[in-house]
């Protein structure tokens, strides 16, 4: 079982890609999907940089897909509505289209709009 300590770590590195997503992908199936308490969130500041790294070339849009395919649904996250509807959209680019240079741009631009 792994420690609530962890399990923020875990989800922190996720939220951040801050390793290639293979390595991350291990690293939360070593998490329940089950959770009682929401330990982190996928806020604007997260999907900023996901989808601004995406678009300088840092991660491909496989890299940004797998990412949400990874944190979309997950019970130990919290989503406002915007974030789970841009995680949505990321993780099923067969129904809402591919990510491209401006599709991330206007999703950059939702993330951020108050």
């Amino acid at each position: 079982m792994v420690t609530r300590h962890v399990h923020l770590e875990i989800l922190t590195r996720l939220l951040a890609l801050d390793r290639p997503i293979a390595e991350l992908a291990e690293m939360a199936r070593l998490l329940p999907w089950d959770s009682e308490v929401e330990l982190a969130e996928v806020g604007r500041e997260a999907l900023v940089s996901i989808l601004t790294r995406y678009r300088r070339g840092e991660i491909s849009a496989r890299d940004v897909e797998a990412w949400a395919n990874l944190v979309e649904g997950r019970e130990d996250l919290a989503f406002t509505r915007e974030s789970a509807a841009i995680v949505h959209h990321l993780a099923n680019p067969i129904l809402d289209g591919a990510l491209t240079e401006d599709s991330a741009a206007q999703l950059i631009e939702r993330a951020t709009a108050d």
